[in-house]
């Protein structure tokens, strides 16, 4: 049994194995990986959980119900993906069982599955009321609540939490309305501290201020009601004072506009309505746009000058103060509060300039635009805009591929090299299966390859096992490949920066079919090889797609290093120095990055 390294789950786990025999393995600290089944488990939970609740408009405090009712129903549901032109009956029979026959034997009921979360009415018994309390024929038979889960030991139960206990309870007669999410009814949860107390912790983002802070005074309920104050024109003016960087030529152009009537104001279009007012504070001056002006207001245009741009700017403040000018969003950036620019921003604009000029001929020109709008914002990425491409179909299975009316000829090709290769590589050989063996069966996968420039490069084929289709304990064992972490890449850069060093970046092309496969394992009949009849292929190399072929293939990799010299780092098992060379090389799935100080100790 795998786990992390809970101080509780370790003494557990240890006693175990001096009791029963369960040998505990615990992760590397950090190391969340290692563990990736259960870790992938606790994050569907977790996002499903997420999605009830929301669903549901129920607060926090229903969320152990929540997840032990996904729980309940993930047990209940399939566990395998469905597979395209299956006709091996006993392959799609164990693929379509749900975990709770898998391990019961017996197939579920699911008669009994509602929409979680939903308001629910279940039957009162009268003899039940507390004593000194109405038992006539009029007191109601019924309570509402929320139903929250089911019982595991029997079907002919559910729970439900009854606002009026104040607790969650078992009944064998409800009704469960599943049009009605159970947070709109109110609760009545026993919580103290927060202003809707009875209605518990709500699951919403929190509302942030102008500076993008979550508020410090009062409540989430209360921020709603708090709405920041705006400064002054006066105030406005300053700060725009301020933010200008290199004083430009400014002409202030301004018109005269009637004030729009009041009962216009319900004509307003759903954007205009909700589109919220800045003052001239936030206005960006040093924001480039397609217009040569500024847009300040519908009649008002600014432009700044070298001679005159402080005295232009007490006008605009003088007519600002007199008419009360708003200023609608242009630039929502952090305005910087000093006018001296940082030396070290320059030189940042100048290297995005230089990339931008740079990859100017390979993205067609898309990238001037995102570039330009950073540069003036002064921000510290780059966004690249990839050229659109030519949207070619990617074929699903091998029959869209070889009978596509347009690429076909270059989809036969592509499937015509990989079984060349992976015959050449030695990857199978024909052979009887024995009776009862577990076929393993494949799939053709398809993708294209682009140039930077955006034109096809080559189309690909792959043949790849369904590793779903194997069976633990005959097909594979141990599964888990290390990945570099990221930590280490990062490191490496700056050493490779600040040292100077030659860096190479290594596809292994058909990497994972170079190393060995220690089980015997057959493969079914792929599209397009040639398999006699009564014959299957018996894998003598990791496949693509089986479940071991990562953890085979570092295994060769770091067996070879370890032969030509290198060391296997002790904090990143991905990572291998030549202690002598001074070569360090980092090897992720297929991919490797070496660096060294000359090119030819790389090669």
């Amino acid at each position: 049994m795998r786990c992390d390294n809970a101080k509780e789950l370790r003494k557990i786990l240890e006693e175990w194995g001096r009791s029963i025999g369960i040998e505990p393995q615990f992760t590397k600290v950090y190391r969340s990986s290692q563990n990736d089944v259960a870790e992938r488990g606790i994050q569907t939970t977790e996002s499903n959980v997420r999605a009830m609740i929301k669903d549901a408009h129920l607060p926090l405090e229903f969320w152990d119900e929540a997840a032990e009712a996904e729980a309940y129903i993930r047990n209940r549901a399939p566990a395998a993906p469905e597979i395209n032109d299956n006709t091996d009956e006993q392959l799609k029979k164990r693929t379509s069982i749900c975990p709770e026959e898998a391990f019961t034997g017996e197939k579920p009921s699911i008669d009994h599955i509602r929409v979680w979360g939903s308001v629910c009415y279940s039957y009162i018994n009268p003899a039940s009321l507390p004593a000194g309390t109405r038992h006539d024929k009029l007191m109601d038979r019924g309570r509402i609540g929320v139903f929250v889960g089911y019982v595991e030991s029997t079907t002919k139960q559910l729970k439900m939490y009854a606002p009026d206990l104040k607790r969650v309870v078992r009944t064998s007669v409800i009704d469960v309305d599943e049009t009605k999410p159970g947070g709109d009814i109110t609760l009545n949860l026993s919580i103290t501290g927060t202003i809707l107390a009875s209605q518990g912790t709500p699951n919403e983002l929190p509302i942030r201020n102008s500076s993008e802070r979550p508020r410090k005074d009062g409540s989430p309920a209360m921020a709603k009601l708090l709405t920041p104050a705006e400064p002054t024109p006066k105030q406005s003016v300053e700060r725009l004072k301020r933010s200008v960087g290199r004083p430009r030529k400014v002409v202030v152009q301004e018109t005269v506009q009637e004030e729009t009537p009041k009962e216009d104001k319900h004509n307003m279009s759903l954007s205009e309505a909700i589109e919220p007012e800045r003052s001239i504070s936030d206005i960006d001056v040093n924001e480039q746009h397609n217009d040569p002006d500024i847009l300040l207001d519908k009649n008002t245009h600014i432009e700044i000058t070298e001679d005159r741009h402080d005295n232009l700017l007490t006008n605009a403040d003088q007519g600002a103060i007199q008419s009360n000018v708003s200023i609608p969003i242009i630039s929502t950036k952090r305005q910087r509060e000093d006018d001296d620019e940082d030396p070290q921003e320059d030189d940042s604009k100048r290297i995005r300039a230089f990339i931008a000029e740079l990859m100017a001929p390979y993205t067609q020109g898309s990238i001037e635009v995102a570039l330009s709008t950073n540069a003036a914002e002064g921000t510290s990425h780059i966004n690249i805009i990839p050229p659109p491409q030519d949207q070619i179909p990617i074929p699903k299975t091998y029959r869209q591929a070889i009978n596509d009316p347009v690429h076909g000829d270059q989809w036969r090709e592509a499937i015509r090299r990989e079984i060349e290769e992976l015959k050449s590589n030695e990857t199978w050989i024909h052979q009887t299966p024995p009776k009862s063996v577990n076929l393993v069966t494949t799939k053709w996968v398809f993708i294209i390859k682009y140039t930077p420039e955006g034109n096809v490069e080559r189309y690909k084929a792959r043949l790849v096992a369904r590793g779903f289709s194997q069976v633990k304990g005959i097909d594979y064992n141990e599964t888990f490949a290390p990945t570099v972490r990221m930590d280490s890449l990062r490191m490496l850069m700056a050493i490779v920066a600040k040292e100077d060093l030659e860096c190479h970046s290594v596809d292994i092309k058909n990497a994972f079919v170079n190393s060995d496969l220690e089980e015997k394992i057959y493969l079914s009949s792929p599209d397009g090889v040639d398999v006699s009849q009564g014959k299957a292929l018996l894998v003598l190399r990791s496949l693509y797609g089986l479940k071991q072929s990562g953890r085979n293939w570092h295994r060769l990799c770091r067996g070879k290093l370890v032969g030509l010299g290198f060391t296997q780092s002790q904090g990143d098992s991905c990572m291998f120095v030549h202690p002598t060379r001074r070569i360090i090389l980092l090897l992720h799935v297929d991919d490797m990055l070496i660096t060294a100080s000359t090119k030819s100790a790389v090669h």
